[in-house]
């Protein structure tokens, strides 16, 4: 009858001894049959231990405490250590029978189940609490779990120390939402909401009252377990206090509002600086231009050109420093356009070359017929990074000579772009190893007496290094003292098919249509209108403009200019930026508005700035003009402008 019970059996005597057993008793305590014949318990194989794994005396065996006590003996839970030394736990229950007349049972049942896995995996769940709240305090972590089937709940000690030692589960919920912050619960009620049956932790980052008063940030996780109909049965949390990274990122973006605050109060102060050194240097160097192109003696004209070139080198100074400005904000843009290559080299040697010829020096050019024709990417800067380093050797050769080659080198890449390698080799100074490494630091020459006889900023190789490495490409320099340097420049361009596209590259720079008008006794003269605040700046465009058949309207501020404009027609506005009254911006907006309103085709207007910067060259094109041109003014610049903004309406002037 007891054969085919999943559950272990064992009956005992009045004695104690074994009298029946069933198989499955033999197959849990993995014993033959053959020794539960022995029927003495004690000499049985197997050792009975309890959860603490101590040894249990037999007399505190479940059954025989039954037989003691005729007390039966329910869900008693201990360890029967085999011969294998496994441990089998077992489920124990004990029933006592008696027999009428007497108060001691006659017999004991003890029937038992195999809850090793159940135990074992309780064994584990316990150690791994334990580990948790260990790393948890460690870690700064509170941890709760909640069970809504037995609506029990367990927290770790930091938790407890948290939540204010809950005595039941749903204290555990009540007291977390009374913590949360005023100003946060219903965001954080607001994501719980709309976290629905997801699977997925839910992470929230807010703000906490702990129980000691203070205000803490902290990361809550949330993991909800639901079964299949949606109903909730569990849930698990994890708080983490995170107010010391809260500190530190109010702390880093203080520190960065407070960096960005500096930045731009020094870009604002180098645009001030910039237009403040601009509007003397347009009168100096516009007036000298002026001069330059009377009739002077041959001294009084070695005196004008002393006048242009050290205000051509203040020039260069004062954008090597706005350079300087763009480089360390981040600012610095490579255009792309399509250009001459060599006939962009050869503008950049024009200067040094007559330099060179100056101090007697040989200057030669070497271009290789494979950069012949047109490419891809900013000739600007191609320029100024070939100026400056044939201007510095020229600079450090005293004989000898300068040279500047290009070509393409055979090297494969992985676009459709070319390695155009440029060199500018030198017979001059040179310099040893030891001052290699700092050529192209920012403030920096080879050797610091070169500064008191040569002069220079040191930033010129600085700026070149940026430039070239912004365009993907490298430069470096290698030298024998007293023998001469060669500066190399490597950069990827794309070349384009041929020179059949050099009509892409517009019309060559020329005064045709201002020029036209001088030599044309019957075309009308030019209309153009001048604002200018300042009386040396205006004294400067009347000056260069002076030969020219030019009506010129001069307005003080940009009101004033945009009451000339509704007063009468100009072909050209030539408009200032910073003025009183009105700014050139607005008056350019208000003048772009009054045209739109009647209909009128646009007038070119071109600003006349010292504001120099990126931003400021956007702004006005942005406001409606057409042109922008830095100051100072040169006369070549201001007349070639001019003959680019009227080429497009010529035709109707005559």
């Amino acid at each position: 009858m007891f054969s085919g019970m999943p559950d272990g059996l064992v009956v005992y005597n009045r004695d104690g001894k074994i009298v029946m057993w069933n198989r499955a008793a033999e197959q849990i305590l993995q014993i033959t049959a053959e020794q539960f014949e022995v029927r003495d318990p004690s000499q049985v194989p197997w050792a009975i231990i309890d959860e603490d794994d101590q040894n249990v005396p037999l007399e505190n065996f479940p059954a025989q405490v039954c037989l003691r006590t005729g007390v039966p003996q329910n869900g008693v839970i201990i360890g029967a250590r085999l011969s294998s030394k496994d441990v089998r736990w077992l489920k124990i229950n004990v029933k006592p029978i008696f027999i009428d007349g007497y108060d001691r049972p006659d017999k004991v049942v003890s029937t038992f189940l195999d809850v090793t896995v159940e135990i074992n995996g309780r064994r584990q769940l316990e150690i791994a609490r334990k580990n948790l709240e260990v790393a948890a305090e460690l870690g700064g972590f509170y941890c709760w779990q909640l069970d809504y089937s037995t609506q029990t709940f367990w927290t770790n000690a930091e938790a407890r120390k948290m939540l204010g030692n809950p005595t039941d589960y749903q204290s555990v919920v009540t007291r977390f939402w009374e913590m949360c912050h005023p100003d946060d619960l219903g965001a954080v009620r607001g994501a719980v909401a709309d976290h629905g049956n997801s699977p997925e932790p839910l992470r929230i980052e807010h703000r906490m009252m702990r129980s000691d008063g203070v205000t803490a940030w902290v990361r809550t996780v949330l993991i909800f377990q639901r079964i299949e109909t949606g109903k909730l049965i569990s849930a698990f949390g994890v708080v983490h206090d995170i107010s010391d990274r809260k500190e530190n990122e109010d702390r880093l973006t203080a520190a960065k509002d407070a960096a960005d605050a500096a930045n731009r109060a020094k870009s604002e102060f180098i645009a001030n600086i910039s237009h403040e050194i601009r509007t003397p240097m347009n009168g100096v160097i516009g007036v000298a231009g002026a001069l330059a192109k009377t009739e002077m003696s041959p001294k009084q004209n070695e005196m004008v050109q002393l006048i242009v070139g050290s205000a051509a080198s203040l020039q260069r100074l004062l954008s090597d420093i706005l350079d300087l400005s763009k480089i360390e904000a981040g600012h610095l843009d490579i255009q792309g356009t399509r250009f001459d290559f060599q006939a962009e080299l050869i503008d950049a040697a024009r200067l040094s070359q007559a330099a060179a010829h100056e101090k007697g020096l040989n200057f030669e050019i070497q271009l290789r017929p494979d950069t012949l024709g047109l490419f891809e990417g900013d000739p600007g800067r191609i320029n100024q990074v070939v100026r400056n380093l044939l201007s510095n050797a020229v600079k450090f050769t005293t004989s000898g000579k300068v040279s500047l080659r290009a070509a393409i080198e055979p090297v494969p890449t992985t676009d459709d772009k070319v390695w155009v390698r440029i060199d500018v080799e030198d017979s001059g100074m040179g310099f040893g190893p030891e001052n290699a490494a700092h050529l192209f630091k920012r403030f920096s020459q080879a050797d610091n007496s070169i500064t008191r006889r040569f002069g220079g900023s040191g930033l010129g190789l600085y700026l070149s290094r940026q430039i070239v490495e912004a365009m993907g490409g490298t430069i470096g320099a290698r030298s024998t003292p007293r023998l001469g340097s060669i500066f190399s420049i490597r950069i990827p361009l794309r070349k384009l098919p041929d020179r059949s596209d050099l009509d892409l590259l517009g019309p060559e720079p020329s005064l045709k249509i201002i020029e036209s008008f001088a030599d044309n006794p019957d075309a009308r003269r030019i209309r153009i209108l001048l604002a200018e605040d300042h009386p040396v700046n205006r004294k400067v465009v009347q000056l260069i403009l002076a030969p020219f058949p030019v009506d010129l309207t001069i307005a003080v501020d940009g009101q004033e200019a945009v009451e000339a404009f509704k007063a009468r027609t100009f072909d050209l506005v030539l408009m200032d930026v910073q003025m009183p009254v009105m700014d050139g911006l607005t008056a350019i907006r208000q003048i772009r508005t009054f045209e739109a309103e009647r209909g009128r085709m646009p007038t070119p207007v071109a600003v006349l700035s010292a504001n120099a910067m990126d931003q400021h060259r956007d702004e006005a094109l942005e406001a409606g003009a057409d042109s922008h041109i830095a100051k100072p003014v040169t006369p070549d610049r201001l007349l070639s402008a001019i003959d680019d903004l009227l080429n497009g309406t010529a035709p109707d002037l005559f």
